[in-house]
Protein backbone atom coordinates (compact mmCIF):
# COMPACT_ATOMS: atom_id res chain seq x y z
CA UNK A 1 0.00 0.00 0.00
CA UNK A 2 1.31 3.46 -0.80
CA UNK A 3 2.21 5.89 1.92
CA UNK A 4 0.00 8.89 1.31
CA UNK A 5 0.11 12.25 3.00
CA UNK A 6 -2.57 14.78 3.79
CA UNK A 7 -0.58 17.53 2.09
CA UNK A 8 -3.10 17.76 -0.76
CA UNK A 9 -6.02 18.53 1.51
CA UNK A 10 -8.03 21.63 0.84
CA UNK A 11 -8.38 24.44 3.40
CA UNK A 12 -12.00 23.30 3.85
CA UNK A 13 -10.92 19.76 4.78
CA UNK A 14 -8.20 21.08 7.07
CA UNK A 15 -10.75 23.32 8.79
CA UNK A 16 -13.19 20.43 9.25
CA UNK A 17 -10.44 18.26 10.72
CA UNK A 18 -9.37 20.93 13.20
CA UNK A 19 -12.96 21.66 14.23
CA UNK A 20 -13.53 17.97 14.94
CA UNK A 21 -10.21 17.58 16.76
CA UNK A 22 -10.93 20.63 18.93
CA UNK A 23 -14.32 19.11 19.73
CA UNK A 24 -12.61 15.87 20.79
CA UNK A 25 -10.22 17.82 23.05
CA UNK A 26 -13.17 19.50 24.77
CA UNK A 27 -14.89 16.15 25.23
CA UNK A 28 -11.77 14.61 26.77
CA UNK A 29 -11.44 17.56 29.16
CA UNK A 30 -15.09 17.05 30.13
CA UNK A 31 -14.43 13.36 30.82
CA UNK A 32 -11.46 14.30 33.03
CA UNK A 33 -13.60 16.81 34.91
CA UNK A 34 -16.35 14.25 35.43
CA UNK A 35 -13.89 11.68 36.75
CA UNK A 36 -12.23 14.19 39.12
CA UNK A 37 -15.60 15.14 40.59
CA UNK A 38 -16.40 13.54 43.94
CA UNK A 39 -19.88 12.62 42.71
CA UNK A 40 -18.91 10.43 39.80
CA UNK A 41 -21.86 9.60 37.56
CA UNK A 42 -20.94 6.68 35.35
CA UNK A 43 -23.72 7.39 32.88
CA UNK A 44 -22.32 10.87 32.18
CA UNK A 45 -18.80 9.54 31.71
CA UNK A 46 -19.99 6.79 29.38
CA UNK A 47 -22.09 9.27 27.40
CA UNK A 48 -19.05 11.54 26.93
CA UNK A 49 -16.87 8.59 25.90
CA UNK A 50 -19.48 7.51 23.35
CA UNK A 51 -19.70 11.04 22.00
CA UNK A 52 -15.90 11.24 21.73
CA UNK A 53 -15.78 7.96 19.85
CA UNK A 54 -18.39 9.27 17.43
CA UNK A 55 -16.37 12.40 16.80
CA UNK A 56 -13.20 10.35 16.27
CA UNK A 57 -15.07 8.25 13.73
CA UNK A 58 -16.05 11.46 11.89
CA UNK A 59 -12.37 12.46 11.74
CA UNK A 60 -11.47 8.98 10.46
CA UNK A 61 -14.16 9.25 7.81
CA UNK A 62 -12.83 12.62 6.61
CA UNK A 63 -9.28 11.29 6.41
CA UNK A 64 -10.34 8.13 4.55
CA UNK A 65 -12.48 10.14 2.11
CA UNK A 66 -9.57 12.44 1.35
CA UNK A 67 -7.23 9.50 0.97
CA UNK A 68 -9.57 7.83 -1.51
CA UNK A 69 -10.25 11.05 -3.39
CA UNK A 70 -6.69 12.35 -3.62
CA UNK A 71 -4.33 9.42 -3.42
CA UNK A 72 -6.00 6.27 -4.61
CA UNK A 73 -8.63 7.04 -7.20
CA UNK A 74 -6.78 9.85 -8.98
CA UNK A 75 -3.45 8.06 -9.29
CA UNK A 76 -4.26 4.41 -9.79
CA UNK A 77 -6.04 2.30 -12.35
CA UNK A 78 -9.29 0.65 -11.24
CA UNK A 79 -7.83 -2.75 -10.33
CA UNK A 80 -5.09 -1.29 -8.17
CA UNK A 81 -7.52 1.18 -6.61
CA UNK A 82 -9.86 -1.65 -5.65
CA UNK A 83 -7.00 -3.59 -4.06
CA UNK A 84 -5.92 -0.47 -2.13
CA UNK A 85 -9.48 0.10 -0.88
CA UNK A 86 -9.86 -3.51 0.24
CA UNK A 87 -6.54 -3.45 2.10
CA UNK A 88 -7.44 -0.20 3.80
CA UNK A 89 -10.86 -1.48 4.82
CA UNK A 90 -9.22 -4.59 6.29
CA UNK A 91 -6.97 -2.36 8.40
CA UNK A 92 -9.86 -0.16 9.51
CA UNK A 93 -12.10 -3.02 10.54
CA UNK A 94 -9.40 -5.37 11.82
CA UNK A 95 -10.06 -6.23 15.41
Amino acid sequence: MSTATLTNKTPEVRSKLFIQLNHIERQIREIRTLIKDENLYYEQVLAQITSSKGTLEEVSKLVVEEYFRNDILKHRDDAIALDEVLLLLDKIFDK
